[in-house]
């Protein structure tokens, strides 16, 4: 057990180490690094910035401004059963997405992903660069499995994630997207082809919408 325990401790110094340079399918360089305590005071300072379109799309309801408390809960991650990043402009360090995957412990297999993209810079390719980097540190921690929650009116998620290369199961109900993803796989080069999202309901009768 110690030794076991030793080793969840080395994987998690390298992830909160962790920090490479990247750049976007739009010619766009950014910084993806580990999730740091002190994000929440760029976190506090972008939240006015995003749209309530974005804020739904993430929460599922538009949130009040969040205090800084709540930011030091959310930003707080040990890189074991909570692993967080942030993607920056490389020029001046702006905060523009972030991702975290969340787990019941350090040993989990599953873990449950959430992430956000500021409205200036959805659709420049950040969302992809953030996950392909989130999903590496998860692999590295040990996750073969992503759950992700996604609203039914946010198409725009449901073909990023069909896209990050990994295979993609996506079940409909109650008015959202439970989508899982296999780490351990690649995805067949049909679903990598095809850009629509295949849909099952998750109970005989409930069609999506």
């Amino acid at each position: 057990m110690a030794q076991t325990d030793t080793l969840y401790q080395d994987v998690a110094e390298q992830l909160r180490d962790y920090c490479v340079a990247d750049q976007t399918r739009r010619k766009l360089d950014v910084n993806v690094r580990a999730m740091r305590p002190d994000d929440k005071f760029a976190m506090k300072e972008i939240y006015p910035t995003l749209s309530q379109r974005t804020l739904y799309m993430r929460f599922f309801r538009i949130i009040e401004t969040p205090t800084l408390a709540q930011l030091t809960r959310f930003v707080a991650m040990d890189f074991e059963s909570r692993i967080g990043t942030c993607v920056t402009l490389a020029e001046n360090q702006q905060l523009v997405g972030a991702g975290r995957l969340l787990r019941s412990s350090a040993t989990s297999e599953v873990a449950e992903l959430s992430c956000m993209v500021v409205d200036d810079y959805q659709s420049k390719g950040i969302g992809r660069v953030l996950l392909n980097h989130l999903f590496a540190m998860g692999k590295l921690a040990g996750v073969k499995t992503v759950l992700a929650l996604v609203h039914n009116q946010n198409q725009a998620m449901l073909r990023l994630l069909k896209s990050c290369g990994y295979p993609v199961e996506v079940m409909y109900d109650d008015g959202e997207f439970e989508v899982t993803l296999d780490l351990t796989r690649e995805a067949p080069r049909s679903q990598l082809m095809d850009r629509n999202v295949s849909i099952s309901p998750m109970h005989q009768g409930v069609d999506p919408v």
